[in-house]
């Protein structure tokens, strides 16, 4: 494992860790820094990680269309790193997003929604 695949483990967990903090701003930018460097290094299953936790992010800010996209690239990156258990959480966090209450729309507009589709692999 090189050093770009050790940093971007280390900056999703750093992100991670501030999103309780409530540092939005810095854990925004390690986790953008971990899906990068993860990406780069072929380590999908780290970089699904950071973006779903982006996604999350953003949908505690109310920018649900953001949020859906990161939800879309962290679907993605999930596939590539053929983990089940972590498609199976983001297609959760796609629910979450989809039925928030906090959401300022739900049904078939809603964010989350349209990443739930017949050809996502089943858990």
């Amino acid at each position: 494992m090189g050093n770009d695949a050790i940093l971007a483990v280390a900056e999703a967990r750093r992100g991670a860790a501030l999103m309780p903090l409530g540092r939005q701003t810095p854990a925004r930018e390690s986790l953008e820094a971990a899906a990068t460097l993860a990406e780069a290094t072929g380590n999908f299953g780290t970089m699904s990680g950071a973006l779903d936790n982006l996604a999350e992010l953003f949908r505690e800010e109310g920018d649900f269309d953001r949020s859906k996209m990161y939800l879309a690239r962290a679907l993605q990156a999930a596939e590539q790193s053929s983990g089940s258990g972590r498609i199976a959480w983001t297609l959760e966090q796609s629910g979450e997003s989809c039925c928030s209450k906090d959401s300022s729309y739900h049904g078939p507009q809603a964010p989350g929604f349209q990443l739930l589709r017949t050809d996502a692999p089943r858990v």
